[in-house]
């Protein structure tokens, strides 16, 4: 995928750089194609996570801001300028959860 999209080097990161904190602090205004390769989860899918998001590297001791889960919430407050995101993740195009909601309302929807 970077190969196809010319990414440049040092702009792809895998397994322990793939993680929360590092999504939240990247400048990702300046990116125009930005893909997540990982799980995906629905609202209410485990116990305890009432939206959707994305599982990321965990940290060895989670904390608030970094528990290796990026939730729906978390994702609308990035700073995207993308033309592109490519969510190559299950789930990714469920519904929020609520009942009767529509398939791309849930984890897709906090990206635009």
């Amino acid at each position: 995928m970077g190969k196809v999209l010319q990414a440049r080097p040092g702009s792809i990161w895998l397994q322990e750089r793939a993680n929360e904190t590092l999504v939240k602090n990247l400048d990702l205004s300046k990116y125009r194609t930005i893909a997540f390769a990982t799980h995906g989860l629905m609202a209410g899918e485990i116990e305890g996570l009432g939206e959707p998001g994305l599982i990321l590297t965990p940290p060895r001791l989670g904390t608030l801001e970094d528990d290796g889960y990026l939730s729906a919430g978390e994702i609308a407050k990035l700073k995207l300028n993308a033309d592109w995101v490519v969510l190559s993740a299950c789930n990714t195009a469920a519904a929020d959860g609520t009942p009767g909601a529509e398939g791309l309302s849930g984890l897709s929807k906090a990206f635009f």
